[in-house]
């Protein structure tokens, strides 16, 4: 079997496995020396509904989406090992970092007016987990700008962090810490899939 033959056929199952472990999407970028397979959990809309005076609404709709990344990203990786690539997990509590760039560069979608990476399918509605690793797969293409541009995002934002210059993350902050995703609720992409 041909190195892209093999490529090909290891992209498709590795896709493959992250839908069936629950995926909305999955994407594949290269980096500089290894890929990164990016896979997207839809957001609910309302999530952060009360903030933290709803703490224990809050933390149990938080946990059930960390249990479902987390069998994502397992059901995937092993799928990688078990063909005897490197696969290093890594989602919003790794410490990683920021996956929207990843996710950018792994064609899931683009920077959005909200500062957050909007795909045509969910629009931001998306938390983003991913597993670096050194098996050859077949990197994505850009997706298309979704973001049409309709400023409901800037309007939904109580600290008005969000404007022509990006987001001001100082104002922005004290309200994420409560719990604030009006942005991405006031979203009209991709909205009607994850209601």
């Amino acid at each position: 079997m041909k190195l892209s033959d093999y490529s090909v056929e290891l992209t498709n199952k590795v896709k493959n496995q992250a839908l069936n472990a629950g995926a909305a999407l999955v994407g594949i970028g290269k980096l500089s020396d290894s890929n990164v397979v990016v896979m997207g959990v839809p957001l609910p809309v309302g999530l952060n509904e009360g903030g933290i005076a709803d703490l224990p609404k809050m933390l149990k709709g938080y946990s059930h989406l960390v249990g479902i990344s987390q069998h994502i990203v397992s059901q995937t990786a092993k799928e990688l090992k078990e063909r005897g690539n490197s696969a290093v997990k890594k989602t919003v509590f790794s410490l990683f970092g920021d996956f929207r760039p990843l996710a950018r560069k792994a064609g899931l979608g683009q920077w959005g007016r909200n500062n957050l990476i909007v795909t045509p399918e969910y629009g931001p509605h998306l938390l983003f987990v991913g597993i670096f690793t050194d098996a050859q797969l077949i990197p994505d293409s850009p997706a298309p700008n979704p973001c049409i541009a309709c400023n409901a995002c800037r309007e939904a934002c109580p600290s008005r962090a969000l404007s022509e210059r990006g987001l001001n993350y100082i104002r922005c902050l004290p309200y994420s810490l409560r719990g604030c995703q009006d942005c991405v609720d006031a979203c009209p992409v991709g909205r009607d899939k994850v209601l």
